[in-house]
Protein backbone atom coordinates (compact mmCIF):
# COMPACT_ATOMS: atom_id res chain seq x y z
CA UNK A 1 0.00 0.00 0.00
CA UNK A 2 1.36 3.34 -0.73
CA UNK A 3 1.19 6.29 1.02
CA UNK A 4 0.52 9.82 0.28
CA UNK A 5 4.01 11.88 0.37
CA UNK A 6 3.81 14.41 3.16
CA UNK A 7 6.82 16.61 3.12
CA UNK A 8 8.71 16.98 6.36
CA UNK A 9 8.23 20.60 8.34
CA UNK A 10 11.55 21.41 7.86
CA UNK A 11 11.33 20.29 4.01
CA UNK A 12 8.26 23.15 3.84
CA UNK A 13 10.52 25.69 5.48
CA UNK A 14 13.47 25.41 3.01
CA UNK A 15 11.09 24.90 0.13
CA UNK A 16 9.50 28.67 1.27
CA UNK A 17 12.77 30.16 1.75
CA UNK A 18 14.48 28.95 -1.47
CA UNK A 19 11.31 29.97 -3.58
CA UNK A 20 9.65 33.21 -1.92
CA UNK A 21 12.68 34.87 -0.76
CA UNK A 22 14.39 35.44 -3.45
CA UNK A 23 11.19 37.01 -5.19
CA UNK A 24 10.74 39.06 -2.70
CA UNK A 25 14.45 40.66 -2.46
CA UNK A 26 13.99 41.54 -5.81
CA UNK A 27 11.13 43.64 -5.95
CA UNK A 28 12.76 46.41 -4.03
CA UNK A 29 13.80 48.51 -6.22
CA UNK A 30 14.41 52.04 -5.54
CA UNK A 31 13.88 53.53 -9.15
CA UNK A 32 11.65 56.69 -9.92
CA UNK A 33 12.45 56.41 -13.61
CA UNK A 34 14.22 53.70 -15.60
CA UNK A 35 13.87 54.29 -19.52
CA UNK A 36 16.06 53.61 -22.77
CA UNK A 37 16.45 54.62 -26.08
CA UNK A 38 17.69 52.83 -29.06
CA UNK A 39 20.20 54.25 -31.11
CA UNK A 40 21.59 53.21 -34.66
CA UNK A 41 23.87 50.61 -33.88
CA UNK A 42 25.68 51.37 -37.26
CA UNK A 43 26.08 55.05 -36.59
CA UNK A 44 24.53 57.67 -33.72
CA UNK A 45 24.61 61.04 -35.47
CA UNK A 46 25.95 63.70 -32.88
CA UNK A 47 22.97 65.54 -34.50
CA UNK A 48 20.24 63.47 -32.89
CA UNK A 49 20.35 63.59 -29.02
CA UNK A 50 18.91 60.96 -27.39
CA UNK A 51 15.63 62.56 -24.97
CA UNK A 52 13.53 61.37 -22.09
CA UNK A 53 10.40 62.46 -20.73
CA UNK A 54 10.04 62.19 -17.03
CA UNK A 55 6.54 62.34 -15.62
CA UNK A 56 5.26 64.15 -12.27
CA UNK A 57 7.57 63.59 -8.97
CA UNK A 58 4.66 62.58 -6.79
CA UNK A 59 6.88 63.96 -3.96
CA UNK A 60 9.64 66.37 -2.79
CA UNK A 61 13.18 63.99 -3.16
CA UNK A 62 16.84 63.69 -3.72
CA UNK A 63 17.29 62.32 -6.75
CA UNK A 64 20.50 60.47 -8.13
CA UNK A 65 20.20 60.74 -11.98
CA UNK A 66 22.42 57.72 -13.63
CA UNK A 67 23.32 57.26 -17.40
CA UNK A 68 23.04 53.25 -18.81
CA UNK A 69 24.99 52.88 -21.72
CA UNK A 70 24.75 49.82 -23.91
CA UNK A 71 27.81 48.51 -26.58
CA UNK A 72 26.79 45.57 -29.41
CA UNK A 73 29.62 42.82 -28.84
CA UNK A 74 28.44 42.45 -32.87
CA UNK A 75 29.55 45.88 -34.03
CA UNK A 76 32.31 46.63 -32.20
CA UNK A 77 33.01 50.27 -30.46
CA UNK A 78 36.10 51.66 -31.14
CA UNK A 79 37.13 53.92 -28.65
CA UNK A 80 38.03 53.18 -24.54
CA UNK A 81 36.47 56.49 -23.36
CA UNK A 82 32.59 57.70 -24.75
CA UNK A 83 31.90 61.29 -23.88
CA UNK A 84 28.33 62.06 -23.40
CA UNK A 85 26.57 65.44 -22.66
CA UNK A 86 23.34 65.25 -20.27
CA UNK A 87 20.91 68.23 -20.06
CA UNK A 88 18.37 68.13 -17.77
CA UNK A 89 15.69 70.55 -17.74
CA UNK A 90 13.01 70.28 -14.72
CA UNK A 91 10.05 72.60 -14.82
CA UNK A 92 10.58 74.19 -17.50
CA UNK A 93 14.35 75.36 -16.95
CA UNK A 94 17.58 74.67 -17.52
CA UNK A 95 18.89 72.81 -14.62
CA UNK A 96 22.38 70.96 -15.25
CA UNK A 97 24.44 70.67 -18.21
CA UNK A 98 27.16 67.91 -17.52
CA UNK A 99 29.74 65.79 -19.41
CA UNK A 100 29.87 62.55 -18.93
CA UNK A 101 33.51 60.27 -19.37
CA UNK A 102 32.27 57.11 -19.63
CA UNK A 103 35.25 54.24 -19.48
CA UNK A 104 34.48 51.21 -21.52
CA UNK A 105 37.45 49.88 -21.23
CA UNK A 106 40.96 49.10 -19.77
CA UNK A 107 44.06 50.12 -20.95
CA UNK A 108 44.43 46.43 -22.33
CA UNK A 109 40.85 47.01 -24.24
CA UNK A 110 38.98 44.81 -21.77
CA UNK A 111 35.89 45.65 -21.63
CA UNK A 112 34.67 46.82 -18.30
CA UNK A 113 30.58 45.94 -18.71
CA UNK A 114 28.26 43.51 -17.66
CA UNK A 115 26.74 40.98 -20.44
CA UNK A 116 27.97 38.58 -23.19
CA UNK A 117 26.00 40.17 -26.69
CA UNK A 118 25.50 43.52 -25.32
CA UNK A 119 27.38 45.44 -22.36
CA UNK A 120 25.94 46.86 -20.11
CA UNK A 121 27.40 50.29 -17.87
CA UNK A 122 26.13 52.57 -15.59
CA UNK A 123 27.34 56.24 -14.62
CA UNK A 124 26.46 58.44 -12.14
CA UNK A 125 25.53 62.17 -13.19
CA UNK A 126 24.67 64.50 -10.55
CA UNK A 127 22.21 64.56 -7.84
CA UNK A 128 19.24 67.29 -7.81
CA UNK A 129 16.71 67.69 -4.83
CA UNK A 130 13.22 68.48 -6.79
CA UNK A 131 9.98 69.77 -5.16
CA UNK A 132 6.63 67.56 -5.52
CA UNK A 133 4.88 68.10 -8.67
CA UNK A 134 8.77 68.45 -10.79
CA UNK A 135 8.19 67.60 -14.86
CA UNK A 136 11.85 66.76 -16.18
CA UNK A 137 13.10 66.66 -19.94
CA UNK A 138 16.72 65.33 -20.45
CA UNK A 139 18.83 65.12 -23.30
CA UNK A 140 21.67 63.01 -24.36
CA UNK A 141 24.10 63.31 -26.71
CA UNK A 142 27.65 62.60 -27.76
CA UNK A 143 30.58 64.83 -27.73
CA UNK A 144 33.11 62.53 -29.64
CA UNK A 145 35.06 64.01 -32.74
CA UNK A 146 33.20 61.22 -35.42
CA UNK A 147 30.36 62.72 -36.57
CA UNK A 148 28.64 58.87 -36.66
CA UNK A 149 29.83 56.83 -33.65
CA UNK A 150 28.98 53.18 -34.13
CA UNK A 151 28.79 49.88 -31.48
CA UNK A 152 26.61 52.00 -28.96
CA UNK A 153 23.35 50.74 -28.84
CA UNK A 154 20.86 51.92 -25.94
CA UNK A 155 21.13 55.06 -23.98
CA UNK A 156 19.24 55.08 -20.45
CA UNK A 157 18.23 56.86 -18.06
CA UNK A 158 17.59 56.01 -14.35
CA UNK A 159 16.69 58.10 -11.41
CA UNK A 160 17.11 56.88 -7.98
CA UNK A 161 15.92 58.14 -4.33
Amino acid sequence: MCLPFRPKPLLRLMFFLLCFIPATISCTDDALYRSYQSVPIDGWDAADPVAFQVDTLRQPTTCHILLNVRTSAMEAYDFRTLYLEVRQQWNGRLLRCDTIACLLSDERGEIEGDGVMRYQYTFPVSTVSLPAGSVGHLRVRHLMRREILEGISDIGIEIKS
